[in-house]
């Protein structure tokens, strides 16, 4: 009497399950790793004073911007200084006057600045910064206009 059988082919999912989950999960551990450690930061000694006249800037305190809201880096996002039209540091960049925001290295890059401008040392004056200075961000000791606000950092 002869006998038959007959092997039933195995799934894909049933025979690679294991790759597969150690994959996805080597994918998942990197993507948050990056997450959290990808984004710049400010330097934790970095301040700013704002105020509504340049001569108040000598007597407003300085706020240290890692403090201030959204200050440190987030998940995928950098760590950034936004400011409204009456001075206050705001989270939302959308309602800000002027965003400062981390860069690598200790840099930082003026994101949104409707019209800053810069005091010149030598004649005094305020003169509007060129697209390369707002990439090049700040400048310690340098007074910044912003609408009606006078900001400097240190």
């Amino acid at each position: 009497m002869p006998l038959g059988f007959q092997v039933k082919a195995a799934g894909f999912i049933r025979c690679w399950w294991v790759e597969l989950a150690v994959g996805l999960g080597v994918l998942t551990v990197a993507f948050v790793l990056l997450g959290l450690l990808r984004p710049h930061k400010f330097d934790p000694a970095l301040i700013v004073r704002v105020a509504s006249k340049e001569a108040d800037l000598r007597r407003v305190p300085s706020l240290v911007i890692e403090e201030q809201p959204g200050g440190k880096r987030g998940f995928y996002r950098n760590a950034r200084l936004c400011i409204d039209g009456e001075g206050n540091m705001i989270r939302n960049p959308r309602k800000a006057v002027l965003v400062l925001e981390a860069g690598p290295g200790g840099s930082t890059v003026f994101r949104s600045s409707g019209a800053l401008e810069v005091k010149d040392r030598r004649t005094a004056r305020f003169e509007a910064l060129s697209a390369e200075a707002l990439s090049q961000g700040h400048m310690s000791g340098v007074i910044y206009r912003a609408g009606g606000l006078f900001i400097k950092f240190g």
